[in-house]
């Protein structure tokens, strides 16, 4: 047997993100939408499925417009969505994904990410200062890397959630040429004051508590056949031998030291630089680290992924303390400012903390089998329980799209076309892939303009039979001078009717009707008169005209 294999239980002490990569984060108005403070991650493959036109979503996608997008996807935003979570805070900036498994789409803690964080766990309890740093390890080339006698299986955990995160920064007073702590809310913009906006990052974590199992090899036996071909050319041989030999107990110890010297430079950092707001949360989260780590090395703490940090990165090596490390000369836009001054901090359940601290522990194989088990029973769960939840929902909204129905009907038996028009476009709105409200919308539309054609045709008709009738009865009732004139003119051009006596009589009667205000613009509209009736007819209509007034 070649490995010495250790089931371990994985749990996350702080919010742990492993990214998926710049490529893989979330854009919003592209990748998701925000609506009712929640966080909705959008699936292209489900958007096409549900009928949703991607061309119209291009320039949105071009803009990132969030609203547009949502208006676009209306109802239909349970059906195209991958995931919800509750939104922490408000942000502009993309979301940090985690890293998935591509079978059962599930976040994965990848045994590289622990194995890296193994590696620089080591690093110190490896070398000997005096010596060179590149020889701690060995060579990959000549098959002398020792982290090659390390395996590290990934590690499955149940579901996650968005925390936000700021950067503790450090911020210099040039009136006395202080560095203080200070919070980081724009590119040029780090005060004292912490607000969970501006200039604040979404990660996609594992929050506090979550438990994985997974699988730790120390290949002892293959380590010592390469011990036997070199030896004694593998440098710090003594250091990794004891290491293997001691199983987990040793390897969880040199872990624990690494993490103890580390938290304890961190929380002297935070001590040194306490004028920003709440710093000493952030104190008291390290020193209830510092309490977590055994005496006796049962299980370890470790500091791993996003927000891991350069001192925890390189192995806390370069620097006897985290405040001492030197300002950067001739570093462009760095010139002259602290080295390493940053802390991305999260803000989990009301208390600010480091990112990606976890428990490691040794657990059986029928423990490591329990906690899989569990994790993929809550994710079948989940599924499950969405599945139903949207079924449920489809069905109140296909309820109150059947109810939108009836009411347009009713209104269409009685023939009120806009009422019946306005309930079939809300029908529309709860179920917009519907097809009875838009063919009783298209039904009303079409009988609302045949009903309007109808009356505009029965108008012409009367108008038209009004012409045919005798002049006097045309004309009756008219009380403006203008208007009876223009009566009297087109119902001489309707089928070619002649002015004659009876209509010569029938117009003076009609004018002697007109109201006093209209009495008054007869001699001035005489010539109109003649122009309408005929220059014959001037004499007598003068004559008429004298005797009225």
């Amino acid at each position: 047997m070649t490995e010495r294999r250790y089931n371990i239980e994985f749990e996350v002490i702080s919010p742990l993100s492993v990214c998926a990569g710049d490529e893989n984060d979330w854009y919003p108005g592209i990748d998701f939408v925000k609506k009712d403070n929640k966080v909705h991650v959008l699936d292209i493959d489900r958007m096409l499925e549900n009928g949703i036109d991607l061309n119209r979503l291009e320039s949105y996608f071009q803009t990132g417009n969030d609203k547009g997008l949502s208006q676009i996807i209306g109802n239909k935003l349970p059906e195209v969505t991958r995931f919800v979570f509750q939104a922490p805070a408000d942000t502009s900036n993309k979301i940090k994904s985690f890293m998935r498994t591509k079978l059962k789409n599930k976040p994965i803690v990848p045994g590289s990410s622990l194995k890296g964080a193994i590696r620089s766990a080591l690093f110190n309890h490896i070398r000997e200062r005096e010596k060179d740093f590149a020889s701690v390890y060995g060579s990959l080339k000549e098959g002398t890397d020792f982290m090659r006698f390390i395996n590290v299986g990934d590690i499955i955990m149940s579901s996650t959630v968005l925390v936000n995160s700021k950067l503790f920064n450090l911020m210099k007073d040039n009136y006395d040429d202080e560095w203080y702590g200070g919070w980081k809310h724009g590119v040029d913009n780090t005060n004292s004051h912490y607000s969970p906006y501006g200039f604040n990052t979404l990660y996609e974590c594992v929050k506090p508590g979550t438990k994985g199992a997974g699988t730790i090899d120390l290949k002892k036996t293959e380590y010592d056949l390469l011990r036997l071909k070199k030896k004694g050319s593998i440098s710090h041989e003594g250091k990794k031998t004891m290491l293997l030999e001691g199983g987990l107990e040793k390897l969880f110890e040199a872990i624990n030291n690494a993490t103890r010297a580390y938290l304890i430079n961190e929380i002297e950092f935070f001590e040194y630089y306490n004028s920003a707001d709440r710093t000493e949360e952030i104190i008291d989260f390290l020193n209830e680290l510092i309490a977590m780590i055994p005496k006796d090395n049962s299980y370890c703490i470790i500091k791993m992924s996003a927000g891991a940090g350069f001192h925890s990165i390189t192995g806390n090596y370069q620097y006897q303390d985290f405040i001492n490390t030197g300002v950067w000369e001739n570093k462009k836009g760095a010139d002259g400012k602290v080295k390493y001054k940053s802390r991305r901090v999260a803000e989990h359940n009301g208390k600010l903390q480091l990112m990606g601290f976890a428990k490691l522990k040794a657990i059986s194989t029928d423990e490591a089998g329990n906690i899989n088990r569990a994790n993929i029973e809550e994710t079948k769960t989940e599924l499950d329980k969405k599945k139903i939840e949207e079924k449920k929902k489809r069905e109140i909204m296909e309820r109150e799209y059947a109810e939108f129905i009836a009411e347009t009907k009713r209104l269409m038996k009685n023939k009120e076309w806009d009422k019946a028009m306005e309930k079939s476009g809300e029908a529309g709105k709860v179920l917009p892939n519907g097809k009875a409200h838009t063919e009783l919308f298209n039904q009303c539309k079409a009988a609302k303009d045949a009903e309007i054609q109808d009356a505009a045709n029965k108008l012409r008709e009367e108008s038209e039979n009004k012409f045919r009738k005798p002049l006097c009865e045309a004309i009756k009732g008219v009380k403006s001078l203008g208007n009876l004139l223009g009566t009297t003119k087109k119902w001489m051009k309707t089928d070619n009717h002649t002015f004659g006596r009876t209509e010569f009589d029938a117009l003076i009667d009609a004018i002697r009707m007109l109201p006093g205000k209209e009495q008054k613009k007869i001699s001035k509209e005489k010539n109109g008169i003649i122009g309408v009736i005929g220059e014959e007819w001037r004499s007598e209509l003068t004559e008429c005209l004298l005797q009225s007034k």
